[in-house]
């Protein structure tokens, strides 16, 4: 059956919506990217080329990546696999050494867990109102009843009400996401009332989780 995709807001957007459109252009992009940086990599320091990866191609990478939240695991392989080959230009890395220890020492997050981060960070910016408005509607606070205003302290989130009925794309709502998201967050990092504090205690949490054998 033939397939048709549309770009929205810079991220394309198939008729089934699985984003496999989205991803192949990311692979496109972020692979000629990669040859251009490979031709100058001999004369970069580590440091220098951790530095140019992380702003050409992991920004690629993570661009509009809150859209992929559960995604067929094969589409994030294709991620994984840019993300894998930039760790091994950078750090010179040969090709069938294991990728992991690498990931680990250069602190990049899985592309599972950066999915993860991004939707456990919007979550965060849309309780606290830190977003556009229509954001913040999507979700809905389990109130508590010791207090009357919207906070973090309120704790957790109400699933949507409209995904039971669509046991496949309404999980992937936004609505529906990241409340699943945030009930697996400590609370102490939920209860954290600045986002710069927020953001380094969620990727410790992720970090940790990613690489625990490795700590």
């Amino acid at each position: 059956m033939e397939t048709t995709a549309v770009s929205s807001l810079g991220a394309w957007v198939d008729c089934n919506l699985c984003m496999s459109t989205h991803i192949n252009k990311i692979c496109q992009s972020v692979y000629y990217h990669l040859h251009n940086i490979r031709q100058i990599r001999k004369y970069l320091t580590q440091n220098s080329a951790k530095l140019l990866v992380k702003a050409v191609i992991m920004a690629r990478i993570d661009y509009c990546n809150g859209l992929l939240y559960n995604v067929p695991a094969a589409h994030l392989s294709k991620l994984q696999g840019l993300q894998n080959t930039a760790a091994r230009l950078v750090t010179y890395t040969p090709k069938f050494d294991h990728i992991s220890p690498v990931l680990f020492k250069l602190h990049w997050l899985p592309i599972k867990y950066r999915i993860q981060f991004k939707l456990g960070l919007l979550t965060y910016k849309a309780i606290h109102f830190k977003t556009p408005q229509y954001s913040s509607n999507l979700l809905a606070i389990k109130e508590n009843k010791r207090y009357s205003i919207r906070s973090p302290s309120n704790g957790l989130l109400l699933g949507d009400k409209t995904s039971k009925f669509k046991a496949t794309l309404g999980d992937r709502s936004f609505g529906a996401s990241t409340p699943k998201t945030w009930i697996t967050l400590p609370k102490e990092i939920r209860d954290q009332i600045y986002v710069k504090t927020f953001k380094s205690m969620l990727k410790t949490h992720f970090f940790r989780i990613a690489y625990s054998k490795f700590l």
